[in-house]
């Protein structure tokens, strides 16, 4: 008969393979926390003003991140000891800023309806349009590397005989 501890060896000896599966991808496992998100070493938790990424330490060496995919995407790169993309974090600012200038261009616009400001409608729907297009742009590239992690993930699940 198989002994308490024998089940717990085996596994955690699964859960080893699987997690050096998944570094071999390029993808370290994540976890949730009280405080948000841990993948390995570094822990991602949403603050007043965005996600910050901290250390085993508690240093924080990400602050401001609009998005999670981002605050994962560096993380991830981390933990796997792979380089931190600087394209992903300027992304992240513009793709946050483009979404606080839709909302204000939405609003502007509102109020030029009621007015019937018809140069204000004009101005502020472009100004609308081109902060969505904008906004877009940068959300698809940040999301184009947030679903290629993803997916990565899914193969790798995929191939499991376990799952």
């Amino acid at each position: 008969m198989i002994k308490e501890h024998q089940i717990l060896q085996q596994l955690q000896s699964m859960k080893t393979a699987a997690k050096d599966r998944l570094r071999k991808k390029g993808i370290a496992a994540p976890v949730k926390t009280k405080r948000g998100l841990k993948i390995d070493d570094y822990e991602i938790v949403l603050e007043k003003a965005g996600y910050a990424i901290y250390d085993k330490y508690q240093d924080k060496l990400y602050k401001n991140l609009y998005y999670l995919q981002t605050a994962v995407l560096i993380a991830n790169a981390m933990a796997t000891r792979k380089t931190v993309k600087d394209q992903w974090i300027l992304d992240d600012t513009a793709a946050g800023t483009s979404d606080f200038d839709m909302k204000l261009f939405d609003h502007r616009y509102t109020a030029s309806v009621k007015k019937q400001d018809m140069f204000g409608v004009q101005h502020y729907l472009t100004r609308l349009t081109e902060s969505k297009i904008r906004h877009t742009s940068y959300m698809n590239s940040l999301n184009n590397a947030y679903f290629m992690l993803l997916n990565t993930l899914k193969s790798i699940e995929r191939t499991n005989k376990y799952s």
